[in-house]
């Protein structure tokens, strides 16, 4: 049976990526992209799928307020939330408020993807069940024990009197098969389930569920740890929402489910990206030490007596190195999580860096502000040396910017040779090009992070002109002082 997904994700290429992780180890799975929240809307309201994955960061909705949103108007479906490695709080939260799970971009593969969206559509279609049979005084407890017994989640039901005293509860059978038990062995006890909580985590879970009770809480959520019968350990998460009934029972029911194969993943992740920073930190320390030996000896060099032609390519030595030294100190700053935010960055400031001792600028952007990635000099960074590059008779560039509707398109014109056209697609593809076929695959790869595009519009033989259009909210003027 095909499982239908939408995937709400302004990043082509995270969308591609998993995209292509779901093709390769689920062929029943069918994938739908939309890059904006209205436009997912628009599609849902005419296309059934049986589960939505969006990120929470779009073009035209941000943070939890994204969540919040397609939940409103969409709760009877499973949402999966996608979102960095910076972001677990606001995932976290939107956990809280509903979702069925979350995904660190970055920490997930095909396999684990694709059980977490069966897991959390089987999730989905048992908490509808158990909202069904809450409100329906004639569901069969007999029938209702029967269907949780076969999922693969633990179902529970813990009931209080007017007073907050215990009168009634159930733990599906699950519970037993999960924590490798015979059967009947926790039965409908929440003493024994207890039992086998971790020490450090009980207090939190029992404090949690106790408030959840007295504040009829919905959709409450924990993460916390199982000792199962061989002394292995297992990660759960249980969410379960609070009810008032009739006759002045609370009646708190939900679901436990298996998470330790996606915390160790994730763990095992997060140490390979350690080691990878220690890695580069290391590489680019030893690099550093070397190219302050090399500007030593071209010091030591120009104080000889030479001609001045070979001073004149030492100093073009020299100024290679710097670049380099700027290049490889460009990268210590990822390696900061708080560093490789988006923030609010001058184009300006970062056209004037990008071009500082190469060809004259005309730039008209001041006061214009981008919401993206630290990258953005380094985009610039590579339009000036494409120019210089292939512009073979490139003396000038002009940056401007025109509105359009609600975006914005910055444009990089120079009065070179131009891109022909068989090309002008081409050249943002990686391997691409003369040199090392990475430079303009790079830069829009960096704008696509906060939904930025860019392409290439010149007329060949007059010029290359590159477009860089920026959607609503990812930019803004900012008045800057004459004086």
């Amino acid at each position: 049976m095909e499982i239908k997904i939408l995937l709400i994700e302004d990043n082509p290429a995270d969308a591609r990526l998993i995209k292509e992780s779901i093709q390769n180890t689920h062929d029943n799975f069918h994938l739908d992209w939309k890059e904006r929240l209205s436009a997912g809307f628009l599609f849902l309201e005419e296309t059934y799928v049986d589960a939505i994955l969006v990120d929470l960061n779009l073009p035209d909705s941000r943070g939890l307020e994204t969540f919040t949103k397609i939940n409103e108007k969409f709760s009877e479906k499973p949402i999966i939330v996608l979102t960095g490695l910076n972001d677990k709080e606001m995932a976290y939260r939107a956990v809280r408020e509903g979702a069925q799970d979350y995904l660190i971009k970055g920490e997930m593969d095909g396999a684990l993807l694709g059980r977490c969206i069966i897991y959390s559509i089987e999730r989905k279609k048992n908490e509808i069940a158990l909202l069904k049979s809450n409100q329906s005084e004639q569901a069969s407890r007999a029938q209702y024990k029967q269907v949780v017994s076969m999922i693969s989640d633990i179902v529970w039901r813990y009931d209080v009197n007017s007073k907050g005293e215990p009168v009634g509860s159930y733990i599906s059978p699950v519970a037993d098969r999960m924590l490798g038990l015979p059967d009947g062995t926790i039965g409908d006890s929440f003493d024994k389930y207890f039992s086998y909580v971790h020490p450090d985590d009980l207090p939190a879970l029992q404090k949690m569920l106790a408030e959840g009770i007295q504040k009829l809480e919905k959709d409450k959520t924990a993460e916390y740890r199982l000792r199962k019968a061989d002394s292995t350990t297992l990660w759960v998460r249980s969410r379960g929402s609070a009810y008032r009934q009739p006759d002045g029972r609370v009646e708190a029911f939900g679901t436990t489910s298996d998470i330790t194969e996606h915390k160790y993943a994730a763990d095992e992740l997060q140490l390979a990206n350690k080691k990878l920073q220690l890695l580069s930190s290391i590489t680019r320390h030893d690099i550093l030490n070397q190219i302050t030996v090399l500007q030593l000896y071209l010091e030591l060099a120009k104080d000889h007596s030479l001609d001045t032609s070979s001073i004149d390519y030492l100093e073009k030595l020299e100024s290679a190195t710097k670049e380099i030294q700027r290049h490889v100190e460009f990268t210590r700053q990822y390696e900061k999580p708080k560093a490789v935010k988006p923030s609010w960055q001058a184009v300006s400031g970062a056209i004037l860096k990008a071009s500082s001792g190469k060809l004259p600028v005309r730039d008209e952007c001041r006061g214009l502000y981008l919401y993206a990635d630290p990258m953005l000099e380094k985009v610039f960074s590579n339009l000036m040396d494409n120019t210089i590059r292939h512009g073979e008779r490139s003396t000038l560039v002009h940056t401007y910017y025109r509105t359009f509707a609600k975006d914005i398109t910055i444009i990089w014109e120079d009065d070179g040779i131009g891109i022909p056209d068989d090309e002008k697609k081409k050249i943002f593809l990686r391997g691409f090009g003369k040199n090392t076929g990475v430079g303009l695959f790079l830069c829009k790869e960096s704008l696509s992070i906060t939904g930025i595009e860019i392409k290439e519009t010149g007329t060949y033989g007059e010029g290359a002109r590159f477009e860089i259009t920026v959607p609503h909210g990812m930019w803004r003027m900012i008045e800057q002082d004459k004086g």
